[in-house]
């Protein structure tokens, strides 16, 4: 018997569809995490300064400690990189998957409730969130190990957030991912293309250096990416189940619930 296909235009047509006809309710779930994205540089530049000038005074030598200097941007980048920006990301895939599941079972939106319930699951959806960024350096440095945990954790964070399963997560997505890896893979590139672009625009443009402009429209590409696949994940998911166990979606949301 021949298995169904999971057609990637169809969800990339469905993301795009919730996409543009739930701005209002995007743009609010992923708001905190991007002016959050846009001040952590700020923030960590400010820091900084103030404490260059406390070493400053310090310094018997009346200049500041180069090894302090070295060691606070490395610091500060770290927690700007790994912490604030996963936390971000993750409140806001969150809410975005507690949002696909009731626009798919035709529910009212309720953001007071996907909220709670991302903060509830905050400590494994911040460990899923900060996988799946360990993953997409992996996948820059060794392409084909990364494209492979890439594709099994695809629909790692839907499936947290719909199930609450929060110790067989990763078991689970890569269940459901397997024997429709190519066109999750396709996901995957598509997303680190859009990641590149991110990346690489802004600073083709704006001097990250010397210009807020650039550190705004790389937050707000950034998160638009973000929020799309976060889209698209969650319709993965869904299709995934409607295909491999017969459920569909008002059956999901009813058994999870």
């Amino acid at each position: 018997m021949e298995k169904e296909p999971l057609k990637l235009g169809s969800i990339l047509d469905t993301s795009g569809r919730i996409f543009f006809s739930n701005m209002h309710w995007l743009f609010l779930f992923s708001f905190v995490p991007a002016i959050v994205i846009i001040l952590a540089p700020i923030l960590t530049r400010f820091i900084t300064f103030h404490i260059l000038t406390l070493d400053y005074f310090l310094s018997t030598s009346g200049t500041a400690n180069p090894s302090t200097i070295s060691w606070i941007t490395g610091v500060f980048t770290f927690i700007r990189l790994f912490v604030i920006n996963v936390l971000a990301s993750s409140i806001a895939a969150g809410c975005i998957a507690c949002l696909v599941r009731g626009i798919l079972k035709s529910e009212p939106v309720r953001p007071l409730c996907y909220f709670a319930k991302t903060f509830r699951l905050i400590v494994p959806l911040f460990f899923v969130c900060f996988i799946t960024n360990l993953v997409t350096i992996i996948g820059l440095l060794v392409i084909i190990p990364g494209l492979i945990f890439a594709v099994w954790f695809f629909v790692l964070i839907p499936t947290l957030m719909i199930e609450d399963n929060r110790y067989f997560s990763p078991s689970r997505s890569k269940a459901l991912a397997a024997g429709y890896g190519w066109p999750i893979l396709c996901l995957v590139v598509l997303k680190g293309v859009f990641a590149v672009i991110c990346t690489f625009l802004p600073t083709f443009f704006f001097p990250l250096d010397i210009t807020w402009i650039g550190w705004i429209m790389s937050a707000v590409i950034s998160m638009t990416s973000m929020v799309f696949f976060s889209i698209a994940s969650a319709i993965t998911y869904f299709r995934l189940i409607e295909i491999k166990e017969g459920y569909s979606t008002q059956n999901i949301a009813e058994i999870f619930s």
